[in-house]
């Protein structure tokens, strides 16, 4: 299947192929052009060349739903030029306003060339702080202002400034909308731009608000060994250790809808359903073909090419992904024993025809739960956490019989169990097996086992069971058994 890019431009929700125009590739730049418009529309500081004096700092921001790049002055005016007046985006110095005052890195500078209100021919000459803020700013400028032009008589500019909301771009045909399938289309625009409501002062009806991903915490250090590298080689440490909430690596050009934290990578989902991973990158859970350390969110392409992605959930060393079409991607190991997974590949088994709604990851199984309320199992089943009656373990989904008479709504993986919300079926009472609570006061109480052989580990096990399996003895992936959670560390 081809790449199908999707990008919020202008109040309308089209392919990226078809906002670069039949004379751009989307490969053509580095960054896919999601991340240019995300910056754009969450503003930052970029030096401004003026006709008289020397250069200041500015905040830019587009808004008015993509039809506006506004500033403020030193005098704090505000400022502002329609990019549906621009002509031109301009690399480099070649103005004579930056002949007045040209700076020894023009790489990093651009300039907007457009028609004033007065019919008189005006420059607006920025400065930008590093390369990737000009990569971002410069390639999403000239996109933008490339597909305002081509829109001809204004629409949705003309909506945004008169305070409305612009509408959704009409189907044509009947079965498609800008060469997007009708349903994601319809998906997108009302669980993702239409849920949100603009804040900021300034901002119309018709602006998008981006979301930005907020993270702290901090993983306990382990000792930094020649096998844990970043991308650029060097040994160190990329997880974040943050002691209060801040912005995730990528914040200023990540439009956040859906997150998920695993021991020590995260993964993210953006507003048009496009995947981005960072961390840890052992086992190969972060998706991306190899194994490195990545500081900075990378875009999982692998297997997801064509993919829409809706929910994401991180084990230990694993990442699973659901698309809207209910199609379930794994990748990285759930069991010490088996071959690391490193790119998105499609998961089968018993979900083969399922269309999955919801997946959880634990450390060691995974849990997933289908259109039609079923609820399958997966990975080690030590301590009969899988729920199939047994401790045996399952290398692809199996179904959950004691749960077929029953409606499962979600699924939650921790360490040691797995729990579910289900609907009883209606006029008869639940299972007699399903009533009885396991964390009962006369329960069988849990008690250290004494390690095995040659071993200096206390694993905890429940009496008539069999001892931890070798997936929990490793330094790696000691547990205890308070623990509930997959993001608990070693």
């Amino acid at each position: 299947m081809a790449a199908r890019g999707l990008v919020y431009l202008a109040g309308q929700l089209v392919s990226e192929r078809e906002a670069l125009g039949p004379d751009a590739s989307p490969r053509s730049s580095r960054r896919p052009l999601e991340e240019a418009l995300t910056a754009l529309r969450k503003g930052a500081l970029l030096l401004k060349h003026g006709r008289h004096g020397k250069p200041k700092v500015h905040y830019f921001r587009v808004t008015a739903c993509d039809t506006l790049l506004r500033w403020r002055s030193a005098s704090g005016s505000l400022k502002q030029v329609k990019l549906r007046s621009v002509n031109e985006v301009a690399a480099g110095q070649a103005t004579d306003v930056f002949r007045r005052h040209p700076l020894h890195e023009p790489a990093r500078s651009f300039s907007l060339l457009y028609t004033d209100e007065d019919g008189s021919s005006r420059t607006l000459d920025l400065t930008c702080a590093d390369e990737q803020q000009f990569e971002l700013w410069y390639g999403g400028l000239a996109a933008l202002v490339r597909y305002l032009r081509s829109l001809g008589a204004p629409v949705a500019g003309a909506a945004a400034a008169a305070g409305a909301a612009p509408a959704p771009a009409a189907p044509s045909g009947g079965s498609k909308a800008g060469g997007l399938p009708l349903e994601m289309t319809r998906w997108l625009q009302e669980s993702r731009m239409l849920q949100r409501q603009p804040s900021a002062a300034g901002s119309s009806a018709g602006d998008r608000i981006p979301c930005d991903l907020l993270a702290w915490g901090a993983a306990q250090r382990a000792p930094v060994t020649a096998s844990v590298r970043s991308s650029t080689g060097a040994l160190e440490d990329c997880w974040q250790h943050r002691s209060a909430p801040g912005l995730a690596p990528g914040g200023g050009f990540l439009d956040a809808s859906v997150a998920a934290v695993g021991r020590k990578h995260a993964a993210v989902v953006t507003a048009t359903g496009a995947l981005y991973t960072w961390g840890e990158g052992r086992a190969g859970k972060l998706g991306l073909g190899h194994d490195q350390d990545q500081p900075q969110p990378q875009r999982v392409r692998h297997g997801l090419d064509g993919q829409c992605v809706v929910a994401v959930a991180c084990g230990d060393d694993c990442t699973a992904a659901v698309t809207d079409i209910g199609a379930l991607f794994m990748w990285g190991r759930l069991h010490m024993d088996s071959r690391p997974q490193l790119v998105p590949l499609h998961v089968r088994g018993d979900l083969t025809g399922q269309r999955v709604v919801q997946v959880s990851c634990g450390p060691f199984h995974c849990a997933a739960v289908s259109a039609d309320g079923r609820l399958f199992t997966w990975g080690e089943g030590f301590g009969a956490k899988l729920g199939h009656g047994d401790q045996g373990s399952r290398s692809h989904p199996a179904l959950v019989q004691a749960l077929a008479g029953c409606q499962v709504l979600e699924v939650a993986c921790g360490v040691w169990h797995t729990a579910a919300i289900v609907v009883e079926p209606e006029g008869s009472p639940l299972p007699p097996q399903l009533q009885q609570s396991p964390l009962k006061a006369d329960s069988p109480a849990v008690f250290a086992m004494p390690p095995p052989s040659g071993t200096g580990d206390v694993v905890g096990a429940l009496p008539g069971l069999p001892p931890a399996s070798p997936a929990h003895r490793g330094a790696a992936h000691t547990r205890n058994n308070s623990t509930s959670s997959a993001l608990s560390e070693v």
